[in-house]
């Protein structure tokens, strides 16, 4: 028989669920804020180093030698004498020909004309290189006065301001996972207050789904507490109870949305660096809780098992 009434056992039950769930999803929060990570360091400037681009010297075409292999047999009716006689003297023929054509091409190359060519070709390319190499030299010089801007710029005022950014940012992210952490740690202490207090509910019966299924049963009808364990201790209801995972994420989305805002509205007090409003911040999500502890008189076993609640209770 239990000693408390049917409403002491919903609360009881009611308080034992929310403070599961609020753990659950406050565990969450700390895992997901100690995840996060700041934004990258911002690059530093490129130095851009411009390519000069070589011209081609337009070379006139080389004169022609309008000579050919018949021409020089022609000339030379020994070597055709000899070919004739004995066939691969032929090839030395040509290699003579090819010799003298080389050389009436040397001689023509070497005529003032195509030398004048020649030189005017040089004269031409040399002078338009010159003038890409002013260009691209002024265009060098501009893009080093901009990046030795940029440089300082990034040096100076970026990285610093970046580098102060990142240690508040460190500082923040410090102060909200202490929060969490001891928001968690404190639902954690009152929950085990509660069931070390109540002795209502046993351990095995200390699951977020078995939890909302009581805590339906109970709140929706006038069954004992032992009435409603009996019913979910039958086989086929414990295995429909236990395989409602959907129950689980619904009932804890009801609760979620709520912590959030709590979450966010301590962040931004923390972000803005108000340290009062922060605590303010901290102890509204703390509320719920310390109603529990309230309604159920645990704040001496709370003191007891944590000292810092202690503190948190009598300020």
């Amino acid at each position: 028989m239990s000693k408390y009434t049917h409403e002491q056992e919903v609360e009881i039950v009611k308080d034992a669920m929310m403070l599961t769930a609020a753990i659950k999803i406050g565990e969450e929060e700390l895992s997901k804020q100690k995840c996060k990570k700041f934004k990258a360091e911002p690059t530093a400037p490129v130095h851009k180093q411009l390519e000069v681009p070589k011209v081609t010297i337009k070379m006139p075409p080389e004169p022609k030698v309008n000579y050919t292999f018949t021409d020089f047999l022609r000339g030379e009716i020994l070597y055709i004498v000899i070919s004739l006689l004995v066939w691969p003297f032929i090839l030395y023929a040509f290699a003579k020909y090819s010799e003298k054509k080389r050389a009436m091409l040397n001689e023509l190359m070497q005529r003032d004309d195509y030398q004048s060519a020649v030189k005017n070709a040089k004269e031409s390319a040399l002078a338009e290189q010159q003038k890409i190499n002013e260009e691209v030299a002024k265009q060098q010089a501009d893009i080093d006065k901009k990046y030795e801007s940029d440089l300082e710029q990034y040096n100076n005022v970026i990285i610093p301001s970046y580098n102060q950014e990142y240690e508040s940012w460190k500082i923040a992210k410090k102060i909200k996972i202490e929060m969490l952490d001891e928001e968690v740690q404190f639902n954690k202490d009152t929950l085990e207050a509660l069931y070390a207090s109540t002795q209502l509910i046993s351990n095995r019966y200390r699951n977020f789904v078995i939890l909302q299924w009581l805590y339906d049963e109970l709140s929706t009808s006038d069954i004992t507490y032992e009435r409603a364990v009996d019913l979910y201790n039958e086989e086929s209801l414990k295995n429909t109870v236990i395989n409602a995972s959907g129950r689980v994420t619904g009932a804890i989305n009801s609760m979620h949305s709520s912590m959030i805002s709590g979450f966010d509205a301590l962040y931004d007090a923390v972000d803005e660096g108000n340290e009062v409003l922060a605590k303010t911040r901290r102890d509204q999500n703390l509320a719920n809780t310390a109603g529990i502890i309230q309604r159920h008189n645990l704040n001496k076993m709370m003191k007891s098992q944590n000292a810092k609640l202690d503190e948190h209770f009598n300020k």
